[in-house]
């Protein structure tokens, strides 16, 4: 805590001074010198925090407070979280939260046309309670970060659907948007630090998010899969764990 301190405290000092410079400034071109301090301070607040907390999950293997949780519960405490709610407000985005339960049917399958081609579908019972093992406050971390990121890569007007499924060997917590998906270069390497693109609205991120949850999922003996929807525009970020 106390180096978070101390490194916090110079760009803390930068930004109250640049927003002090805001309320005073005498014309546009100074107003945007001083947003831009402004968003570099943020970034770099963001890049430092995330910087520490991926050398705590390192530290964190034998710690971790592993408790039965409801995911679908934990899914509507993020999206209560002022910040996240906020966002979702601003861009009116329709946010459907379902759960699924697989049935082991021998392989059974129904089939069902999607644009012109046929996609396998497993038989399942909906809105079920489901419940994982997990730490719950790096549950929410790893939640928080890909609803975020579905979220500022959405359009206005754009559904988010929050998909909980049961396996008969794995739980997985599927968000997925109607954003513009990956760029080809990202596919490989989204999971490395520092890996961000831009957001539709011209900002960045630290591009330690993913790396962040790819910790936790690894702590957590589970995966995160990002991959681009197979037959339209979005992403699907998926968390598996273990049952």
């Amino acid at each position: 805590k106390a180096i978070r301190h101390e490194l916090r405290n110079p760009i803390i000092f930068i930004a109250n001074n640049a927003e002090t410079l805001r309320h005073i400034a005498s014309n546009k071109d100074e107003l945007k010198l001083i947003n831009n301090i402004l968003l570099s301070t943020s970034r770099m607040k963001s890049l430092l925090d995330g910087l520490l907390d991926l050398s705590k999950l390192h530290r964190k293997q034998d710690n971790l407070n592993i408790e039965k949780l409801n995911p679908k519960e934990e899914v509507l405490y993020v999206l209560n979280d002022p910040a996240i709610h906020e966002k979702i407000k601003n861009k009116n985005i329709q946010i459907t939260i379902g759960t699924l339960k697989i049935r082991d049917l021998d392989g059974d399958r129904i089939r069902a046309p999607s644009r012109g081609e046929s996609q396998l579908y497993s038989l399942g019972v909906h809105n079920v309670d489901i419940h994982l093992n997990a730490d719950k406050l790096l549950l929410s971390v790893c939640l928080s970060n890909i609803i975020t990121n579905a979220i500022d890569f959405s359009s206005e007007n754009n559904k988010i659907n929050i998909l909980i499924k049961q396996h008969s060997n794995d739980i997985a917590i599927e968000v997925i948007d109607e954003g513009k998906g990956l760029p080809p270069y990202l596919e490989d390497k989204i999971y490395d630090s520092f890996t961000s693109t831009e957001r539709p609205d011209g900002t960045k991120s630290s591009g330690l998010g993913l790396s962040i949850v790819k910790t936790i999922m690894d702590l957590h003996s589970g995966k995160v899969r990002i991959s681009n929807r197979p037959r339209e525009t979005g992403v699907i970020a998926k968390l598996i764990f273990p049952k």
